[in-house]
């Protein structure tokens, strides 16, 4: 493997102000069912700082980096990761993603009370945060789990090898402190921060760290800590990927470079809409104050994509549009994602 194979030969320097408020929704990065994501496994990396306008070092690829593949599997809210002899276990409940656990052949941690892990859409500043507990087998031994955890958008700007550089990058920071119980007041401590790099036009993350410690009374041991890639480059079996690949071909159009927020004074007005009882079709409506091209997007909690409409140079004025959905969306519940010019906004919709 090259040293150098990077990364988004499309759509490096490019971004929308939209990238700017550091959104995550359902459309672009949820988990996906059918995705099989390749994942390289490279040395330690460290987090790096937090804030906005941050720098982080892209690294680096060693010629005998391991790498592996993630299946990714749904049945209505539940979703499984396969990797490596594991399987990542998921929920989604709403709005919300949350952690149930893992297996392997030999051992289990299966959480009866789930850990939240991400609530869509998140920005910069955003946070989520809870308890959970649960069972857990390694090797024949049982013993329980319990803790607590958050989820912070803590970081926007760029990743760099000091040659090639991604823009507009939001930084997820999910830290745990949780407590293996072994009965007869034998209990092991612990603390994991894992921190993952979200790059526009991307659902997934584009690099992520992950630092565990053993913590002994106020002493502290790290005990692993390993740096992942996702290069897009890599990423051969993927599904459809509608509203990333149009956002990607009007970010080559236009050549922004995104630096600031928006400029104010655009095109759309105001937006509602409703989800019909029967749970197949979305009334969307809006007005403009300018002429403007307009899409919608309609998906469900899984980030599936139920509908979507386009039109070019809409005048200025008031729209009323009924999108017809494949099949009545999960919990029946949708999320909108509306691209008029070079604005973006995001609503939940409930039937």
């Amino acid at each position: 493997m090259s040293n150098k194979p990077l990364l988004l030969t499309t759509v490096l320097a490019l971004a929308t102000p939209a990238m700017a408020q550091g959104f995550l929704t359902t459309s672009t990065n949820a988990l996906r069912h059918g995705d099989i994501l390749c994942r390289v496994e490279i040395p330690y990396e460290s987090e790096g700082e937090r804030g906005e306008a941050s720098v982080w070092t892209l690294p680096d690829i060693p010629d005998d980096s391991p790498d592996h593949l993630q299946a990714i599997r749904s049945n209505g809210d539940t979703i499984v990761i396969y990797e490596q002899g594991r399987m990542l276990h998921y929920l989604m409940c709403g709005d919300t993603l949350y952690n149930k656990g893992e297996q392997s052949r030999r051992s289990y941690r299966i959480l009866s009370q789930e850990r939240p892990e991400l609530v869509y859409p998140f920005q910069f500043g955003d946070s989520i945060s809870g308890c959970y507990e649960g069972d857990c087998q390694y090797e024949g031994i049982r013993y329980a789990v319990s803790g607590s955890g958050y989820t912070v958008a803590d970081g926007m700007g760029i990743l760099t090898d000091g040659e090639d550089t991604l823009r507009h990058v939001l930084r997820l920071h999910l830290h745990d402190y949780f407590e293996d119980d072994y009965g007869n007041e034998t209990a092991e401590r612990w603390s994991r921060d894992c921190y993952r790099w979200y790059c526009m036009g991307y659902r997934y993350p584009v690099m992520e760290t992950v630092i565990t410690y053993r913590h002994d009374g106020a002493e502290q041991e790290q005990t692993s800590c390993a740096t992942y890639l996702y290069l897009p480059v890599m990423q051969m079996e993927l599904d459809e990927d509608v509203p990333n690949e149009e956002l990607l071909a009007r970010l080559e159009a236009d050549g922004s470079n995104g630096q600031g927020g928006q400029d104010g004074g655009g095109s759309l007005a105001s937006v509602d809409a409703s989800l019909s009882p029967d749970g197949q079709s979305l009334t969307i409506s809006y007005s403009l104050n300018s002429t403007s091209d307009i899409t919608f997007y309609a998906c469900d909690i899984m980030g599936n994509v139920l509908g979507t409409a386009h039109y070019e140079d809409r005048e200025a004025g008031v729209w009323q549009e009924c999108l017809t959905l494949s099949r009545r969306p999960i919990g029946n519940a949708l999320m909108l994602s509306i691209r008029c010019g070079d604005e973006i906004q995001c609503m939940k919709v409930y039937s």
